[in-house]
Order: structure tokens, then sequence, then C-alpha cells
């Protein structure tokens, strides 16, 4: 009896040791269909991630070469003005020319104008002066 019962209890443990290995077997399978899958999306996110960084390296190069045009258009901007200020285009000549022009005119106006009445009132004192003799 005592041997039958070692006997019966080394048949369970011997059971449950197949069921443990049979579960750590199963376990391992399922482990590693979990850490398979957990692996598989870790390397989608990196993916995911380094195509991020490309597009967003891809807009800051984008936006720096804007900013660069645009720098270069406000100081070729500058440029032109600087060239114009040291040689005006003709058109620009002309004009302030003619502005010179309508300038000196009304200066010479008011001159002349000046010059008159100073030669009209000299010429009305002789008179008046000729009456006195």
């Amino acid at each position: 009896e005592e041997e039958r019962e070692k006997e019966e209890e080394r048949e369970k443990e011997e059971k449950e040791r197949e069921k443990k290995e049979k579960g750590e077997k199963e376990g391992e399978g399922r482990g590693s269909k979990e850490s398979g899958l957990d692996a598989l999306v870790a390397l989608l996110l990196e993916e995911e991630r380094e195509e991020r960084e490309v597009e967003e390296n891809e807009e800051k190069e984008v936006r720096e070469n804007e900013e660069e045009k645009e720098v270069e258009r406000k100081g070729k901007g500058k440029e032109d003005e600087a060239t114009n200020a040291l040689n005006p285009p003709e058109h620009l000549l002309r004009s302030s020319a003619e502005i010179a022009m309508e300038i000196a005119a009304e200066f010479m106006e008011e001159i002349l104008t000046q010059a008159l009445r100073t030669i009209e009132a000299r010429e009305e004192e002789e008179e008046e002066n000729e009456r006195f003799r």
C-alpha cells in the first residue's frame, strides 16, 4: 500500500510537472508571440518616428530656404535702393530736373517781381524828388 501510495504520488508529481512544463511551453509560446508583437509594434513606431523626423527636417529645410530667399530679396532691394540713390534711373533724373526747374522758375519769378517793385519804387521816388525841385 505504501508503495502504491508512493507510486500514485510520483505519478501525481509527474503529471503536475508535465502540466507545468506544458504550461511553461505554452507560456513561452505566448510570451514569444507577445514579445514578437511588441517587437513589431516597436519597429513600426520607430519607423513612424523616423518618417516624422524626415518630414520635419524637410519642412525645416523648406522654411530655411524661404527665409534665405526673403533675406536675399530684402538685401537685393536695399542694394537697388542704394544703387538708385547713387545712380538714379533716368526717369527719376528727368523728374528731379523738372522739379528743380520749377523751383528755380518760382524763385526767379519772385526775384524779378521784387526787382520790378524796387525799380518802380525808385522811379516813383525820383518823380517825387523832381516835383519837389
